[in-house]
């Protein structure tokens, strides 16, 4: 059933005459970020984006916050994700879940020492606005 929620966000753009552009990358500290598609939403200052994110074995991102709620499919891999009260959880290939809006992500890492972790997330949001944002330390 999760598989089948990538397929869908495939085919939905597909069936809507979208074309897929040509990705894009974006790297942070050892995380790739290619952007596979980004449709303009007719009549607002937002988009549609779909990103592939390939996290190395034992990689990890430094605490952040996404503006907006993404869609994500685990393509390949396994990771662990936690944000601010709430519990740790562990993702494996095939598995979905949704990124929280305005919630710290205190954890997001590959656990795995060999295999690369890769993920595909979907989301709307306004043009020009990063989908990973950092979190400012707190002010002594």
């Amino acid at each position: 059933m999760k598989r089948n929620l990538a397929i869908l966000c495939v085919l939905i753009l597909g069936t809507c005459g979208i074309q897929i552009s040509q990705a894009t990358g974006e790297t942070s500290p050892n995380i790739e970020r290619k952007i596979i598609q980004r449709i303009p939403v007719e009549g607002a200052d937002e988009e549609l984006q779909m990103m592939l994110i390939t996290v190395p074995p034992g990689a990890q991102s430094e605490p952040h916050v996404h503006p907006v709620q993404g869609m994500n499919y685990i393509v390949e891999g396994a990771v662990e994700s936690q944000y601010a009260g709430y519990p740790l959880q562990h993702y494996n290939a095939g598995d979905s879940y949704i990124d929280l809006a305005q919630v710290t992500h205190e954890v997001f890492r590959n656990p795995s020492n060999t295999q690369p972790l890769k993920f595909i997330v979907a989301f709307k949001i306004k043009k020009g606005v990063a989908f990973k944002q950092s979190v400012l330390p707190p002010s002594p």
